[in-house]
């Protein structure tokens, strides 16, 4: 392995696709008076001034949240490891709540947006304990789905199969309705009443009851700031992207459907929710229709919800999907002003990607068309924007699309296997072949008869490339450093009063990849590189104690071994110490730490900065992920 990371060719070139988005980087990086966000519900991007981006963060900050105590997090953080210790999950790795700061997105689809600018703040905090409560209510939501017999959709494909199913549909209305902000105005209440209903159905302990409520919380951040909902003292919130939100959402969308077909006394089959887009259909008289639109309206209210209903309709455009009862078709909708984009067939995606994606349109466009004239009349806006991405694909419609398995197809026996993925980065300019050289060394290293063969092999070792950052993360981070750009780092001040300064007063600096110069008084010099995620001068007081006492001499880093190889030789030397590089610690969101990533670097593309070093260290475990879990491991 480490072979094949020293000897990565790379290729020179390119393509017209590269070039441009080489070009247009650079151009937002050399932008500094301006940060670019994306809109709300269209593919516009604004260049919007920082002090502006930073009113109106603040402006739909203030109205919807108030400034929070700040031992919030921590208070928060030590509720979440009572739970996992209460659970018994406390040896798996369950991380803090991260904190990322809060940013907008702008609502330009709004009338008199430029004179009022209006924006959707996103919150990307969230707790982690989430994912546990999104595995109680995963479970929760099936059963009650399943012995209920209530129409709760899980995505298009549900709908349409709900709407094949009815009968004499040119006898039938639609009523569609749409439940107002749903997602801010779940209250405890209603989850608490959700729960009780769904305990008719299955077994909901007084334990998971509490995961589910504490796990949905609402904690904003904004420049090392806390914030918490205005007039919600329990701090209960569901958030859109929490990991449990979703399940949150559909649990409270059964008890919904509960109270309507119990209020409407309607038939269960004739009712659907999909979160906050619901429809109905009736044979009543356009009167009565109008009646029961008036009752749905006036039942949300006593939960808390509001909700647009709209009566006697023919046809409705829901999710991506037009329905006509009186035809009984059902076409591809796409919202006026919209209009596809796919992925470019010369970007940097793993070929896999481009194979995949037309087949992917062609098969999603037949799946939502009932016959193939609904699909010949959709499938020109999309076949140009496959046209304008490169792909030679032509459409065609597949009436097995959506179908699900043929009726002699034999059920396949699913066995979970024990599977290890590599997931290398792919990019064009690599001329060398990482999966093949990365497998041929599997085969090379682990041939029949090493102990580990069987668990390291073609068949249980699995290659999949993975993207690399995309535009999109490329602009957010220039545009944090903007915004951070006026930040002053917070520095410890330095307090060496025992000994002089290794870094002549930097040693409170954290995240950092630094050197140790060994000069050796026969006219050796050696180097040793290391990293840290705290201070500096926490590091460099644990090396002083691999140096200087005896009871670590085995048990310290090569650094300490080697000084240690001197003072039995009665070598006099001199350690001299300086910061190289600096790079952030590990991210439980992306799963990486670009500290370890940095310092691995230097270790094997920089030798002559790590003489001391062992290239074998790049596959010791990350140090700095265990900084990050709830409950720390041994």
């Amino acid at each position: 392995m480490l072979n094949i990371l020293q000897n990565i060719k790379f290729k020179k070139g390119g393509n017209r696709l590269q070039a441009k988005m080489s070009k247009d980087l650079e151009d937002v990086k050399r932008d500094q008076e301006h940060v670019y966000t994306a809109a709300d519900k269209t593919r516009k991007i604004w260049k919007v001034t920082p002090a502006g981006y930073k009113e109106l963060l603040k402006r739909n900050i203030e109205k919807e949240y108030r400034r929070g105590p700040d031992n919030l997090i921590d208070s928060i953080n030590a509720e979440d490891r009572d739970v996992a210790v209460e659970l018994d999950i406390d040896d798996r790795q369950i991380y803090k709540i991260q904190e990322q700061d809060a940013f907008i997105t702008l609502k330009d689809h709004k009338p008199n947006f430029l004179n009022n600018p209006q924006c959707r703040l996103i919150n990307p905090t969230k707790s982690e304990l989430g994912k546990v409560s999104k595995i109680i209510l995963e479970r929760v939501v099936s059963d009650v789905k399943s012995k209920s017999g209530l129409q709760l959709w899980k995505n298009t494909k549900s709908v349409i199969d709900w709407f094949n199913g009815l009968q004499n549909k040119g006898n039938l209305k639609f009523i569609q309705f749409d439940i107002n902000t749903f997602y801010p105005k779940i209250s405890k209440k209603l989850v608490t009443k959700a729960i009780d209903y769904a305990r008719q159905f299955t077994t909901i302990t007084n334990q998971q009851k509490k995961i589910i409520i504490q796990s949905s919380r609402d904690i904003l951040i904004n420049n090392g700031e806390i914030w918490v909902k205005k007039g919600d003292a329990d701090k209960f919130s569901v958030t859109m992207g929490s990991f449990s939100g979703a399940e949150v959402c559909e649990l409270v969308g059964l008890y919904l459907l509960h109270l309507i077909t119990t209020s409407l006394k309607g038939p269960k089959k004739l009712i659907g929710l999909y979160r906050d887009d619901g429809l109905l259909v009736t044979s009543a008289r356009p009167r009565q229709v109008e009646t029961l639109r008036k009752k749905l309206c006036e039942l949300f209210p006593k939960v808390g919800l509001s909700i647009e209903a709209h009566a006697n309709l023919n046809t409705v455009d829901f999710l991506d999907v037009t329905f006509n009862l009186s035809m009984d078709t059902y076409k591809p909708f796409m919202k006026p002003g919209d209009y596809p984009r796919y992925v470019d067939l010369q970007s940097d995606h793993p070929p896999q990607v481009h194979k995949i994606l037309p087949l992917g349109v062609q098969t999603r466009l037949s799946t939502n068309s009932s016959t193939k004239e609904m699909f010949d009349a959709a499938a020109p806006p999309y076949q140009a924007a496959l046209n304008q991405a490169g792909y030679p694909h032509t459409l065609e419609y597949d009436e097995r699309a959506g179908a699900g398995p043929a009726p002699n197809a034999r059920n396949r026996r699913n066995r979970r296997r024990n599977e290890i993925f590599y997931c290398p980065p792919f990019s064009r300019i690599v001329e060398t072949k990482i999966g093949k050289e990365f497998l041929r060394a599997i085969d090379k290293s682990f041939p029949p008869g090493n102990a580990l063969h069987k668990k390291l092999t073609r068949h249980n070792v699995k290659l999949s490339y993975s993207c690399m950052p995309n535009m999109k993360k490329r602009i957010g981070r220039n545009n944090r450093r903007i915004l951070n750009s006026g930040t002053d780092e917070e520095v410890e001040p330095c307090v060496c009063t025992r000994y002089e300064c290794p870094l002549q007063g930097d040693c409170g600096k954290k995240n950092v990849i630094y050197q140790a110069e060994v000069i050796c008084e026969d006219g050796r010099v050696e180097f040793y590189i290391g990293s840290c995620s705290t201070t500096f001068k926490a590091r460099y007081g644990t090396h002083r104690t691999n140096m200087n006492n005896p009871n670590y001499r085995d048990k310290g880093t090569r650094l300490s071994k080697f000084t240690w190889e001197l003072k039995d030789q009665g070598i006099n030397f001199q350690v001299k110490w300086r910061i190289v590089d600096r790079a952030p610690p590990y991210n439980p969101r992306t799963r990486k730490c670009a500290l370890c990533t940095r310092e691995s670097y230097y270790i094997n593309y920089q030798r002559h900065m790590a003489t001391l070093n062992s290239r074998f260290e790049v596959f010791g475990a990350c140090r700095h992920r265990n900084m990050e879990c709830l409950v720390k491991h041994v």
